[in-house]
């Protein structure tokens, strides 16, 4: 009666008790013990362990399933993986697992060659029930001597996780290294180092489960994998909720997004991805293009993206793409630094050396804030050397926000290049530094903007050239329905045709626009108005309390401007603070359309009883951060807490972030010149000087 029990529950699982079953071990030293201790496991009807000695295992081993028992196959504890090695030797796989119930599949600090003869096939191929996991770990799956085949394919299960292994191939060898498909709950890809060649074809980490609620991707180095004209060289996601953190990406090359492809295909998912640095890959798309097809949250966060070349399509380092069928999606673009990216084509709407934007769909909500944008270029007609939007579709929307966009060129719109193509469309661009960008054949060396309901306040627009046939140093805006073009600084900007600093356009008999408390003063051009071009004949045109010269153009409403310097705080270097001394302090109306609350540093926009003009307030009364008792010396013990804070990478106060260097360094010169300050209003944290 006692052997029947116990036959019972062996067969359930459970040992006696409600215990679960016993484990067979299994220590196997050549290629014959491993298969026949694979063999056994299949059917013994219990949880089965299977170490492997060190040595040289040549064969294709299977594993093939029915029962509902856990296997692992692992190294002899005290033995490395690369004292380990199974070898298919150019036919088939190394090792295959298949189980249809609900076994648990481990494999762990092996190496398993890619010799499978067949491109497709994977050295490691598991694929267990939907109730059951699967974790590779520690593991190396090696190409070497023109070997193909996929290094792990994890073809299903519900958990899914690959962790910390080798995946290599060389020059001659094809074959993706990570392939992970239908996983009924989560994918985790974790602190893995996959490298390809450039030269033959692979993908680093495919990803294409797709009803899988969780993918992470995390703390991998992804290198030289090339995807022929196929999306994704180096990685390849299809899903809707993602979390990608903390991984390098880096030499890539391929088609759409060569180092980093994200497919988004169905309704409600949440992706994420951030603080990643993703350089030097090539193809459209350059480091990372995203394609949503339906509607979800897309927040690309805090990466570092450098050196991508969008080869002679879109995007040099990032292309976002909402399609036809992506509705009702929210695009956040936050935090990241955009540098020196390249992209080039003489068709029409290419562009976005930096980033580029496409939205083919509707009711879709695009914020690109707090972005630094730099040293990206486009050539031949190629639109937005730093930032390029294109709209097709009604009723979405644009926030450009705090944005430091600088020394980026294409063929028109050097900074910027922002398109809606039919409206109603709504547009807002607050806060950015727009400085010397550089159009080479077209309009608007600064920002060129073609929207509907636009908001354009606290920019700032410096430095900026136009150097070919087209019109609008620092800015060429078209308002399509309404423009209001509030406290913004435009100077020193040129342009070979009109509109040196700013060229406004009105093309038909209904649009408006409103243009107030800017300083628009000291801009060059080769035709028309240095600082202001105006054109078009619309329904109202105000042109009130600006500081200006240099105009052209007929205004329905112009009144209370003035025409003197403004004088700068060091608009040499850049800083377009006004002084103490300006003439555009308290020089503004606080009864412009739009009025901003905050100005370009997010100080309060009125800091006495009028608006200053211009993008920044004259505001004198801020504390250095540091000087925690509010009394204008930098103290000893301050400076040890601020400097200590720094070192920890400590948030400060109020604020969310972590403490700048340069902010450590100013409160440091001025405890070494006696501690007491002053503010002058200039930009932070020059602002604070010493003394009274």
């Amino acid at each position: 009666m006692r052997k029947q029990l116990m036959a019972v529950l062996a067969a359930a699982g459970i040992g006696l008790f409600g215990r679960p079953a016993r484990a067979d071990d299994f220590h196997v030293t050549t290629a014959q013990e491993l298969q026949s201790a694979l063999t056994q496991a299949a059917g013994n009807g219990v949880h089965d362990v299977v170490y492997l000695a060190a040595g040289y295992y040549i064969g294709n081993f299977n594993f093939n399933s029915a029962e509902s028992f856990d296997l692992t196959v692992r190294g002899e504890t005290g033995t490395a993986r690369s004292e380990i090695t199974i070898d298919p030797d150019g036919t088939g796989r190394g090792l295959n697992v298949s189980c249809s119930g609900t076994a648990n599949v481990t494999v762990q600090g092996i190496t398993i060659l890619r010799d499978c003869g067949d491109s497709a096939k994977g050295a490691l191929r598991v694929a267990t029930g939907v109730d059951a996991d699967v974790l590779v770990e520690n593991c190396r799956m090696m190409a070497t001597n023109s070997a193909n085949g996929v290094g792990v394919d994890i073809a299903a299960c519900r958990d899914a996780t690959v962790r910390e292994c080798l995946v290599t191939r060389d020059g001659s060898s094809q074959g993706d290294g990570v392939s992970i498909g239908a996983a009924a709950r989560a994918v985790l890809v974790e602190a893995n180092s996959v490298q390809g060649s450039t030269n033959t074809l692979g993908r680093g980490i495919e990803i294409t489960a797709a009803s899988a609620v969780g993918l992470s991707l995390l703390g991998n180095t992804i290198t030289g994998n090339n995807s022929g004209g196929y999306p994704g060289a180096g990685v390849w996601i299809e899903g809707n909720t993602l979390s990608m953190a903390g991984n390098s990406v880096h030499g890539n090359r391929g088609g759409y997004g060569p180092g980093v492809y994200l497919d988004a295909k169905y309704d409600g998912g949440s992706m994420g991805v951030s603080n990643n640095t993703l350089t030097a890959n090539v193809g459209p798309g350059g480091a990372l293009e995203c394609n949503l097809a339906s509607a979800g949250c897309l927040t690309i966060s805090d990466n570092g993206i450098s050196g991508n070349h969008g080869s002679s399509a879109y995007g040099g380092g990032v292309w976002i793409d909402v399609s036809s069928g992506g509705n009702g999606n929210s695009i956040v673009f936050t935090n990241n630094i955009v540098r020196g990216n390249t992209t080039g084509s003489s068709s029409a709407y290419h562009g976005g050396a930096g980033v580029y934007l496409t939205d083919w769909g509707q009711d879709n909500q695009f914020v690109i804030c707090g972005n630094t944008i730099t040293e990206n270029s486009c050539s031949g007609t190629t639109e937005g050397g730093g930032l390029s939007y294109r709209a097709t579709a009604a009723r979405s929307s644009l926030i450009v926000s705090g944005n430091i966009v600088r020394g980026n060129s294409s063929g028109v719109g050097g900074g910027m290049h922002i398109r809606q193509e039919c409206g109603p469309a709504s547009m807002i661009v607050d806060g950015n530094e727009v400085c010397g960008n550089l159009s080479l054949s077209g309009s608007g060396g600064g920002i060129w903007l073609d929207g509907y309901t636009n908001k354009v306040c606290n920019n700032i627009l410096a430095q900026n050239t136009q150097s070919g046939s087209g019109v609008g140093g620092g800015a060429w805006i078209r308002a399509k329905t309404h423009l209001d073009f509030i406290n913004n600084t435009v100077s020193d900007n040129a342009a070979v045709g009109d509109g040196g600093g700013v060229k406004v356009q009105i093309d038909g008999v209904t649009e408006e626009a409103y243009v107030y408390n800017n300083i628009i003063w000291g801009n060059t051009a080769g035709g028309d108005g240095d600082d202001v071009h105006l054109s078009g004949t619309g329904s109202r045109k105000e042109f009130v309390r600006n500081d200006a010269s240099g105009l052209y153009g007929i205004w329905d409403l112009y009144t209370e401007n003035i025409d003197l310097a403004p004088l700068y705080a060091d608009a040499s270097n850049t800083d377009y603070h006004v002084s103490a001394e300006s003439p555009c302090v308290n020089a503004g109306t606080n009864g412009a359309p739009e009025l901003p609350s905050v100005d370009a540093d997010g100080d309060p926009r009125i800091a006495g009883s009028i608006v200053d003009m211009g993008a920044y307030e004259f505001f004198n009364t801020d504390l250095h951060p540091a000087d925690t008792n509010g009394n204008w010396t930098i103290e000893s013990g301050e400076f040890t807490t601020y400097s200590d804070a720094w070192r920890n990478g400590q948030a400060w106060g109020a604020e969310s972030n972590a403490i700048s260097a340069n902010y450590v360094t100013r409160a440091g010169y001025l405890l070494e010149n006696g501690g007491l300050y002053h503010n002058d209003g200039a930009a932070r944290p020059l602002r604070w000087k010493p003394g009274l």
